[in-house]
């Protein structure tokens, strides 16, 4: 049984249907996600720009850090699943995938660093 994944953008509704991720290999369905319409990407940027603007708003450089130990560690602990999901998904060799996930655990770790010595 696939699952269905929302918009991730609080406050919006969509209109805009579904759409279904399949395997390239067997065409099999993986998931379905909430398409979102330009009324929910207006919002999504609109959000973001004024977010980004207000700078009282943004989180605190400790703060992100933590946020983002708390990512590098999670995604640690699922690896092998993501990897497994992205190579189904994307219909590249594991092998492959499992590099982009140790990538992306880098990337983080390197964003906590950035943090630590820049001061965000």
């Amino acid at each position: 049984m696939s699952q269905h994944f929302n918009l991730q953008i609080p406050g919006a509704q969509s209109d805009d249907g579904q759409i279904e991720v399949t395997a390239p290999y067997d065409g099999s369905l993986i998931a379905t996600v909430t398409s979102a319409d330009a009324d929910a990407v207006e919002l999504a940027l609109s959000t973001a720009d004024r977010l980004y603007k207000d700078r009282n708003l943004w989180l605190k450089p400790a703060k992100r850090m933590k946020i983002l130990e708390k990512t590098a560690a999670i995604i640690s602990e699922r690896a092998e699943k993501i990897a497994v999901e992205a190579a189904r998904e994307g219909g590249k060799p594991l092998i492959d995938s499992r590099a982009e996930v140790a990538r992306a655990i880098d990337g983080v770790k390197n964003c906590i660093e950035v943090l630590r010595t820049q001061a965000g």
